[in-house]
């Protein structure tokens, strides 16, 4: 399976009704059982740069009702994120 076919599932999953906390449990179940180079992998290509997607997003005016939380949350991580020290160990 590809990583789009994977992430794609995931968002269908997150979608459907009243799937959302048991998404949340298994993500973060499954990170803090991961092995600590894949948690510091999955914020290196995962959270930092959605966060820095979401602050852009949010600073060129790109968003509306539906994200602008997210988005408005992003921006206040941005600093944060450039910031973080996550090397491959």
């Amino acid at each position: 399976m590809e990583a789009n076919d994977v992430i794609r599932e995931l968002f269908q999953i997150i979608n459907g009704m009243n799937s959302q906390t048991r998404v949340q449990d298994a993500v973060v179940h499954a990170l803090k059982t991961e092995h600590r180079t894949l948690q510091q992998s999955f914020f290196r290509y995962v959270v930092i740069p959605a966060i820095l997607k979401l602050a852009d997003d949010y600073d060129r005016g790109f968003y509306d009702e539906r994200n602008e939380g997210a988005c408005r949350a992003a921006k206040e991580m941005k600093a944060v994120a450039e910031k973080a020290y996550l090397p491959f160990i």
